[in-house]
């Protein structure tokens, strides 16, 4: 893993990008001058490859005039060619709304001389846009710097400073430092500067370093040097929520209920109800019968009628635009969508607020000092008949006549934007476990002709929300296919006997998919015991048996979303047998994270497998990991079956009733 730095740098020599204002200088006063030249770059370790990053330096400054500054400078030695093209080219990304940028230094240290590359570096300042792919847009700007007569093995520094901070913050103190990475860093440097005046709370994730804490001129000059740092490993699979490096927080912050007062005055509103679309989207509920409805209602309108795009540009980077520019507009992202929610909500009667959430750290974010830089995403909770529902207006394609039937997404720990407010946390679920039932038929007609097919799979909740995007936004001929080759590699020659169909419920949201095939070499003759066997697998729990990896685990193991999954499989024979034809099997395995049961049964002409899984929505513990895996290996091999027939004389069917069950079948491929 390279390391990866937010902001790359910068250059030397007096000089002016005049028509983008950008400066170069010396550092600032401020900044503490951290050496890099008493370090060995040249000694060898065999934990580097790439690139040697031998200083990573960041410093931050709060004033009492509300200016902010942020110095970040870097010393790296790349040691491959793909490390020399990502070295030799300098990003630096800011928002010109509030920011400027000062470049210091791009130096190359080669044979033991230091030497400017600024000054002949090619320079362009670009419009870019780095979550376009998102929707979303920002004004953001790019300062590319590329160096000429760089090699293998030079050292290159280089330092800026960004100067000015999103005003939607205010100048209150709220930050954090990364304390070590993925990778070794031979020294790393991080210093916070605020005035003496501000209560500033820190803390230590991860580590068992302290700041060296000095009061400098009215100022409070937070220090911290690591010599040495190692690179950090992640587990396979570690969830998102966990945080696998160090690092250190301040927040000036008291607690979650000041940030919740913060985030209040952003996202205050007024509404005319005789204003354009406004009052037309009011009126369209005097149809609407029952509450419920109407909150439905309410979520649908903004699910697909706004569509999700970001102008996040200056504040609006957490400001909402109002409930009428958004409709005036047809599209908003998550804070604009939210804001309209609550809005129409509110004017219906309902108790509806806006919650900021964590998609990536989650739960995490409860054991953070209070910031508002925890969040990154808002989504709108409601009160209805005594219960709390989380709704997420930036989510398409539910459906639904329940507020407990809708797709949900825990995120851990929310904040709801109200008074005396504080973190909550979140359930795993609300209303309905998602579900996935899937029954799958082989019916047989003779043992040398191909076997019916047929697979019912409904889904339920979030799962039916998957497979309503699915079927929406590819072809039916192209998903078809797929299941098609699947069966097809999982059987060998299989044809579509009727075309894949859906159903889709939206009083339910449920999706039911139903494929049927012709399956011609389900049943295998074997000579030696003169039985005719066939295998069968639990499909649908196999993808989520199975634990990759070292199990010597440093970090929790990412497991499946709260669920349940059904599968019943039944295999029609030929002809009717006494129903031993195979082993009993009733077992149950389970641990805190999941829970399998399995039974089986003949019937005599039918053979019946259910299987039943339900997963809690837990993730693994390192220390549960080992005991988890050995539960999963043991409950997998119940998920693959070998069925056979045996019979006391060679089977055979008559001319006349092969011919009358090809008939029947309309398969003449096969006579």
């Amino acid at each position: 893993m390279k390391l990866v730095l937010i902001c790359l740098l910068t250059g030397l020599a007096m000089f002016t990008l005049a028509s983008n204002d950008v400066e170069v200088s010396e550092a600032p006063n401020w900044v503490d001058s951290i050496p890099w030249n008493d370090i060995n770059i040249d000694s060898k370790d065999d934990s580097i490859s790439g690139t040697r990053y031998i200083l990573v330096d960041r410093q931050k400054k709060y004033s009492d005039a509300q200016s902010y500054e942020y110095f970040n400078r870097y010393v790296e030695k790349p040691m491959t060619q793909d490390a020399l093209m990502e070295s030799g080219r300098i990003n630096i990304y800011f928002q010109p709304a509030f920011q400027r940028v000062v470049l210091h230094k791009v130096q190359v240290l080669r044979d033991g001389k230091l030497e400017d590359r600024f000054g002949n570096a090619r320079v362009r300042v670009l419009d870019v846009e780095t979550e376009s792919e998102s929707h979303l847009y920002s004004e953001e700007k790019q300062i590319m710097i590329l160096i000429k007569d760089f090699l293998i093995g030079d050292v290159l520094e280089v330092s800026y400073s960004i100067i000015g901070r999103n005003p939607v913050f205010g100048n209150k103190v709220a930050s954090e430092f990364s304390l070590g990475w993925g990778v070794p860093v031979d020294r790393i440097f991080n210093k916070l500067v605020y005035p003496a005046s501000r209560k500033v709370q820190q803390q230590i994730v991860n580590s068992e370093l302290s700041p060296a804490i000095t009061n400098e001129n009215g100022y409070i000059h937070n220090r911290i040097n690591i010599d040495d740092s190692p690179g950090y490993h992640v587990d396979e699979n570690t969830p998102a929520w966990v945080e696998p490096y160090p690092f250190i927080q301040y927040s000036e912050y008291s607690s979650w209920g000041e940030v919740s007062d913060w985030a209040k005055d952003l996202f205050q509103y007024q509404t005319d109800i005789n204003e354009g679309y406004w009052a037309t989207w009011v009126k369209d509920f005097n149809s609407v019968i029952g509450q419920e409805k109407r909150i439905l209602k309410a979520l649908e309108l903004v699910q697909e009628n706004i569509r999700y795009v970001g102008i996040e540009v200056g504040e609006n980077s957490h400001r909402p635009h109002s409930p009428q520019e958004t409709l005036s507009n047809g599209y908003g992202d998550c804070k604009d969508k939210t804001l309209l929610l609550i809005a129409l909500l509110r004017e219906l009667g309902f108790d509806a607020e806006p919650v900021l959430v964590n998609t990536h750290n989650k739960q995490a974010i409860s054991s953070w000092l209070p910031m508002p830089i925890a969040f990154n995403h808002v989504i709108a909770g409601v009160r209805f008949r005594g219960d709390y529902y989380y709704l997420d207006p930036t989510l398409s394609y539910q459906k639904a006549s329940r507020l407990g039937q809708l797709g949900y997404y825990t995120y851990g720990h929310g904040l709801p934007i109200k008074s005396n407010s504080d973190l909550v946390e979140m359930p795993v679920f609300q209303g309905s476990v998602p579900e996935i039932t899937i029954e799958e038929t082989y019916t047989s007609y003779s043992y040398d002709l191909p076997v019916q097919l047929t697979i019912s799979s409904i889904y339920t909740g979030v799962e039916a929300e998957y497979q309503r995007y699915r079927f929406q936004n590819w072809s039916m001929k192209d998903i078809s296919q797929q299941y098609l080759d699947y069966y097809s590699n999982r059987f060998g020659s299989v044809e579509v006997k009727e075309p894949l169909r859906v159903v889709d419920s939206a009083h339910s949201n449920t999706f039911e998919i139903i494929e049927s095939y012709w399956v011609s070499d389900f049943w295998q003759y074997n000579e030696s015991d003169s039985t005719y066997e066939y295998s069968i697998n639990a499909s649908a729990m196999t993808e989520y048996f199975s634990v990759s990896g070292n199990l010597q685990r440093q970090h929790a193991y990412q497991f499946i979303e709260a669920m349940e999954i059904n599968q019943k499989i039944l295999v029609h024979y030929p002809e009717h047998y006494r129903s031993d034809n195979i082993e009993a099997i009733d077992k149950k395995f389970s641990n805190d994270y999941f829970s399998l049961s399995l039974s089986n049964q003949d019937f005599g002409g039918v053979a019946s497998y259910q299987y039943y899984l339900e997963s809690f929505g837990k993730d693994i513990l390192e220390t549960d990991i080992d005991v988890h895996a050995k539960l999963i290996e043991q409950a997998s091999d119940y998920l693959y079956y070998s069925g056979w027939v045996s019979t006391s004389e060679e089977y055979e069917d008559s001319d006349n009733v092969k011919n009358y069950v090809r008939e029947l079948l309309n398969f003449g491929g096969l006579q």
